[in-house]
């Protein structure tokens, strides 16, 4: 069994943390005469709203020259979705953040081109287990320093070990301090709990396929 220690950062350095996800500045802004609007949503195959999602906004697609050059990061919310003023031309919206419980639907990333008034761009989101991979399992336990008090309603991010794909968040502990998550077989790093963390010991676990990785943290208060 894994066993991870995560400090609470101080309340400062947490409101610049989660600043800096959702607030990332243009580049570039386009003059007020210039500015349309992108609308962009996350939503399941079915059309119902994932929340819990961040998604970067890159001017430009495939094949074509960005006439502003720009990058966000913006915070889809609990509604999931949000409205970003851009200037007119194609853009390519990609997940870096999403529940764990999902994965992106196919053909992501996905452009949209804003012409003078607005434009649409929708991330689909199906269920980790209509994945085509091997799938397993973590069953994580957040205690208390003292080891045995556990921590509820935490939920905490995770990525892949290589850096590859999209931050996950998991579902907040329950009142055991546990929480458990369908996961592709591989290693995966902890990040840091949303509400604030900092690691301060191993923070890896390895999941095989069929099986169901325990992991313990100590979270600090």
């Amino acid at each position: 069994m894994s066993t991870i220690t995560i400090a609470r950062l101080p309340r400062v350095a947490v409101m610049a943390a989660a600043a800096t996800l959702v607030t990332v500045p243009f580049a570039a802004t386009a003059s007020a005469q210039d500015t349309a609007e992108l609308r962009v949503s996350a939503t399941s195959a079915m059309g119902a709203p994932i929340s819990n999602v961040s998604v970067s906004i890159t001017s430009g697609c495939p094949g074509s020259e960005p006439t502003v050059s720009t990058y966000r990061v913006i915070d889809l919310g609990a509604t999931g979705d949000a409205t970003v003023p851009v200037a007119p031309g194609c853009y390519t919206v990609n997940p870096i953040r999403h529940p764990a419980d999902y994965m992106p639907a196919a053909a992501t990333p996905i452009t949209a081109m804003v012409g003078e008034s607005s434009g649409v761009a929708t991330v689909r989101f199906v269920p980790f287990m209509e994945g085509a991979y091997d799938l397993g399992a973590a069953m994580i336990t957040l205690v208390s320093p003292d080891g045995t008090t556990p921590v509820v309603n935490r939920p905490i991010v995770i990525r892949p070990c290589d850096g590859s794909g999209a931050e996950l968040v998991s579902s907040p502990s329950d009142p055991s301090g546990r929480l458990a998550t369908m996961l592709p077989a591989g290693c995966w790093h902890i990040i840091e709990p949303p509400t604030g963390g900092q690691s301060t010991g191993p923070v890896s676990f390895e999941v095989l396929p069929g099986q169901t990785a325990p992991v313990r943290l100590v979270v600090s208060s």
